[in-house]
């Protein structure tokens, strides 16, 4: 009988523990997410998250973090689904860095994203096309470990950097502003930037949350939806920059140096051809980013007209705002905002990054996939009870790569 009931007992957690669970369980529960108490804890696990030494836990976390947070200023902001009737959500910098990190997140973890290699073989010039049909496929895995292996350790390093120097700043302007119910009066947003961001706010950083203060709070009241967006949008790429300037070490670090080892092997003298094969194929390993249903490559041009047929919402469609426009087309070095060349074919070179990440929030920022979820209910609930070890690539727990959107659905506004 005790055996029996021994066995009832396991039989009985297995499926409880099997079952899915039926909503998710956020980051505040039973409170408002923009209040200043969910703030507080979004600041409380920021402190949990980075002091987290295991790569692979910190990641998942890093990206959960970055959806919380996306979705406490969607409603601070006014922008969340279910805040205005006919206008579509908009996100800021963390609700984009949530792809972001879940996509760095398969090379922290060496998990090769199913179908890659056919994304990595197209559109290369024919000559390393015909350097990589003559090798063994035995030979093209063992490149792809040793790139992960090598690459894994950088990633997380600038994974947890940009979230230590970044994140801090947008849970601490929560925390600081949530509560104001009037404008405040700019000094109050100059001390903040000197005390969290950085001295006299010459600093990318401050000139995205400069833009994100002025879209919290107005100067007029005939400001339009378009306006404020457009601000946002400011504040989405400055950061943008910010973050990629910030990456900069962690990303030499993670590209090039190990070339040396695997072209010892070369068989013509001209080392530059074997340089320029193996960083054009690492460049399309890692840069690679899935936003809800999309998958984006870094060395293809944003895409265009995935807004119902428009490459822009009707609000970012013509921006006015001078510091958005004059930032894109400057990033662009171009005379007129288009997407055409936004590809970066080396994610080396800071520009073409920032030529890449600009546009990208200008098409996204107020796209529905933004607040689509990249883990499942089950997933996220592992991540919050610290139990995301769990979520190995042969798990039951299978990590979305295609449609997020379809896998995990999307926010509603709700808590």
């Amino acid at each position: 009988m005790t055996y029996f009931r021994v066995c009832t007992f396991f039989v009985l957690l297995f499926i409880i523990e099997a079952k899915p669970m039926a909503e998710r369980i956020g980051p505040c529960p039973g409170l408002p997410l923009e209040s200043y108490e969910c703030f507080q804890r979004l600041y409380d696990t920021y402190v949990e998250v980075a002091n987290m030494t295991d790569i692979i836990a910190r990641n998942w976390a890093i990206t959960l973090w970055y959806q919380d947070i996306s979705h406490s200023f969607q409603k601070l902001l006014h922008t969340a689904p279910d805040s205005t009737p006919n206008l579509p959500s908009v996100g800021i910098w963390p609700s984009v860095a949530v792809w972001a990190s879940n996509a760095v997140g398969f090379s922290i973890r060496q998990q090769p994203v199913p179908e890659l290699w056919s994304y990595i073989i197209r559109d290369l010039p024919q000559w390393m096309q015909d350097i990589l049909d003559k090798m063994s496929f035995k030979l093209i895995t063992l490149l792809f470990k040793e790139i992960f292996a090598h690459t894994a350790t950088a990633l997380g390093a600038g994974n947890v950097f940009v979230f230590r120097e970044i994140a801090l700043g947008y849970v601490q302007y929560g925390l600081t502003f949530c509560n104001q119910t009037v404008k405040p009066d700019d000094s109050k947003m100059s001390e903040f930037i000197d005390k969290y961001v950085c001295l006299n706010g010459q600093c990318d950083f401050a000139r995205g949350l400069w833009a994100l203060f002025r879209a919290h709070f107005p100067v007029s009241e005939s400001t339009t939806f378009s306006e404020r967006d457009q601000l946002l949008l400011a504040q989405g790429m400055y950061v943008g920059l910010a973050e990629q300037t910030h990456l900069q070490p962690f990303i030499n670090a993670s590209l090039p140096g190990f070339t040396t080892h695997w072209c010892d092997w070369w068989p013509n003298p001209n080392r530059t051809q074997c340089d320029d094969l193996v960083n054009a194929v690492i460049t399309k390993i890692l840069v690679h980013i899935f936003i809800g249903s999309h998958r984006l490559l870094a060395d293809h041009d944003i895409p265009e007209n995935i807004h119902n047929g428009s490459s822009f919402s009707p609000y970012l469609a013509n921006l006015t705002v001078p510091e958005t426009r004059n930032f894109l087309l400057q990033v662009l070095n171009s005379t007129t905002l288009h997407l055409n060349h936004t590809a970066a074919t080396d994610w080396n070179s800071l520009a073409q990054r920032v030529r890449f990440v600009a546009p990208l929030f200008w098409v996204f920022q107020d796209h529905e996939d933004l607040n689509c979820f990249p883990f499942s209910i089950e997933q996220e609930y592992l991540i919050r009870t610290n139990q995301s070890a769990k979520m190995d690539p042969d798990s039951w727990v299978q990590i979305c790569d295609k449609d997020c959107c379809a896998d995990n659905g999307r926010w509603n506004g709700s808590n």
